[in-house]
């Protein structure tokens, strides 16, 4: 393993041999590189060892009341201060008529019209249900970029029924909706817009599914 600065910035691989992509890798402000799965994983197991601080600093100071960034009182109803709104407003709009992903630093072209970019598209709605991207990347290749219920191919640029969603089990005891980082347990597929909004409206229950095709085809016995 190498141990001199130019060295380390030769790695491909972190002790643990994940691979330093440009996606996988966290860059210090001293400007030293660490791996962004490691870097997660040690917070997980720190935070399940320590279960008084589970609560993240940023859900702390919205229970305070406090700006998000600059800790100082935040607007009533807001998670930042006026100060901090205002500035990110700005960068906003600023990055809006650029034409760039208004995620943080980003510099790429957003998907057409959307303000994300396609990597950070995805990265946020793994973020929010606290999957891994590995999973991610497997499940679209064992469905072969279908959806896992109809024939539509996925797809970020067309119509947001094409986009894939995220299927879990919501009464599952240990999805992330009740306890976090623990998505990954009741994880089903992936689906299409129309159907993962149809399966919610029909509150995930065959029973019903049934009866509102029977429904269906005594309907079509009449005409």
């Amino acid at each position: 393993m190498p141990t001199g600065v130019y060295e380390r910035k030769l790695q491909t691989h972190c002790k643990a041999g994940h691979e330093l992509t440009p996606e996988n890798i966290y860059v210090y402000p001293s400007g030293i590189r660490a791996c962004k799965i490691c870097r997660a994983d040690r917070s997980k197991r720190w935070f399940e060892e320590n279960p008084a601080y589970s609560e993240t600093r940023v859900e702390r100071r919205d229970k305070d009341g406090l700006c998000r960034r600059c800790n100082k009182l935040a607007v009533l109803g807001k998670t930042f201060c006026e100060e901090c709104s205002g500035k990110d407003s700005e960068m906003y709009r600023k990055k809006i008529q650029d034409g760039c992903c208004v995620m943080g630093r980003c510099s790429r072209r957003p998907i057409e019209g959307k303000t994300l970019c396609l990597e950070h598209t995805i990265s946020e709605s793994l973020r929010r249900h606290h999957l891994p991207r590995e999973l991610y990347d497997a499940q679209i290749a064992i469905q072969e970029n279908h959806c896992a219920c109809c024939p539509t191919i996925f797809s970020y640029d067309k119509d947001r029924f094409s986009t894939p969603c995220i299927d879990h089990e919501h009464n599952k005891v240990g999805c992330s909706l009740l306890e976090k980082f623990a998505c990954s347990n009741c994880f089903r597929s992936l689906l299409c817009g129309a159907c993962n909004a149809g399966l919610g409206l029909l509150g995930d229950s065959p029973d019903i599914v049934v009866e509102r095709m029977q429904r269906l085809k005594s309907l079509a016995r009449k005409q």
